[in-house]
């Protein structure tokens, strides 16, 4: 249908198909491979075609409710870290506060109120506002850094897409292709940094 619709090879549009599919279903299914291996469906696919011959017309089609999701969840996401962020300082007064209680009744001695302020602390710990994670799935200018980064933090799912190959290739993306490849074969990427 895309094909038909856009006036484009059968193979692009089968192959941004696929693109897209890989995207949206890597972190629900493994594929079992006939070596006996599973895996997961990241796929790295680059069409080549001449300027003009729709690969974006082409991508838009496939990656148009991809796009929206992703949209809406960097909006829900900076809305979500706004309040965090919020709940985190009131949690964290009430902490430092309680705290402070909590010390003068082990300086003065009161054994009672020190017991029930130390629970209080230890119920408060639990209390702790917990960081909102982001269902952001696509990237295009990132640096593999960046990219583990925010792979740990947020969603463990992630989409490198452009329609231009040379911002992939001359980009900062595939800089550190280890990690990359790493990633592409489902494995863990551990990063050990004091920053």
């Amino acid at each position: 249908e895309v094909s038909r619709e856009c006036q484009v090879p059968i193979e692009m549009a089968m192959m941004t198909a696929l693109g897209a599919i890989s995207c949206v279903c890597q972190d629900m299914v493994s594929v079992s491979l006939p070596t006996g291996n599973t895996t997961v469906p990241s796929l790295m696919l680059l069409t080549i075609a001449k300027s003009g011959e729709r690969k974006t017309t082409v991508q838009k089609q496939f990656f148009k409710a991809i796009m929206a999701h992703n949209r809406e969840a960097i909006l829900r996401h900076d809305t979500e870290m706004d309040a965090y962020k919020e709940d985190l300082y009131l949690w964290e007064i009430k902490r430092k506060e309680t705290e402070r209680v909590w010390k003068k009744a082990l300086r003065d001695g009161k054994e009672e109120d020190t017991e029930r302020l130390k629970n209080e602390l230890l119920q408060h710990q639990h209390e702790k506002p917990v960081k909102p994670l982001s269902q952001r799935v696509l990237y295009a200018d990132t640096t593999p850094q960046a990219l583990v980064e925010s792979m740990q933090n947020n969603t463990p799912s992630a989409c490198l897409l452009t329609s231009e190959a040379n911002s992939m290739f001359s980009g900062h993306a595939l800089k550190d292709l280890d990690k990359i490849n790493t990633l592409w074969d489902g494995e863990d990427v551990i990063v050990d940094r004091a920053t």
